[in-house]
């Protein structure tokens, strides 16, 4: 018989979401669906990091969920550019960057069912 093994409870969780708002090139009048990324994070920087593979101009929702209350709270981030580029030399040529950054438009809660 094997010893059980202590498990590390988290009260929070953070799934994220792309909204990026294009239309797709099968039907343009209609913007593309929230698409989820596929795995659940511990803490909403890490959530973040793996969402601002967006790209300039996307959106980022976050979803906290407090699985003791029950209740979520959404987060959305726009993805921006910094407005000073960094020239940067890469293969023979130089090429001016700009670096990328999440900023956080709105946050609301939604209660659980446990209030």
């Amino acid at each position: 018989m094997s010893a059980a093994r202590p498990v590390t409870l988290s009260r929070y969780s953070f799934e994220a979401f792309n909204i990026t708002e294009m239309a797709s090139a099968w039907n343009p009048s209609a913007p593309n669906r929230p698409r989820p990324y596929p795995e659940t994070f511990e803490n909403i920087d890490d959530a973040v990091r793996c969402g601002m593979s967006a790209g300039h101009k996307g959106k980022l929702l976050i979803v906290e969920r407090d699985s003791f209350t029950g209740a979520s709270t959404m987060h959305i981030y726009a993805i921006r550019k910094k407005s000073q580029g960094v020239k940067r030399y890469h293969a023979y040529e130089t090429r001016t960057i700009h670096d990328e950054y999440a900023e956080k438009v709105v946050s609301f809660v939604w209660p659980g069912d446990a209030a």
